[in-house]
């Protein structure tokens, strides 16, 4: 049902919002499943602190990136957009400039 669910979606990112234990049990096959389904970019909601092999085994299974407070938001924020094909580099934004990404977004409706 869960690759089923994703392929009807269209898109190419994922996330897996859980807790720790249920990551344990069915995180590996939740990220194979997505995987096999086309997800480009699968992202796990939670820090896995002091759960290094939980965090290996979940990174082999296809996770790319922890998505928690104190995180590098930013370098996750980089990621999605690269996938979703975006090519505003945010390296040569003056300071306090904002992107348009609204009228963007309405151009694409």
């Amino acid at each position: 049902a869960l690759a089923a669910a994703f392929s009807e979606s269209g898109t190419p990112i994922a996330m897996l919002c859980s807790f720790d234990e249920r990551y344990a049990e069915l995180g590996e096959a939740a990220a194979g499943a997505l995987r096999e389904a086309g997800a480009r970019l699968l992202l796990l909601a939670g820090a896995l602190r002091g759960e290094p092999e939980l965090e290996r085994r979940l990174r082999d299974a296809g996770v790319n990136a922890l998505a928690h407070e104190g995180g590098d938001a930013l370098a996750a924020l980089r990621g999605i957009w690269h996938v979703l094909g975006g090519d505003l580099d945010l390296e040569d934004l003056e300071e306090n400039e904002t992107p348009a990404v609204g009228a963007t977004a309405e151009a694409q409706r």
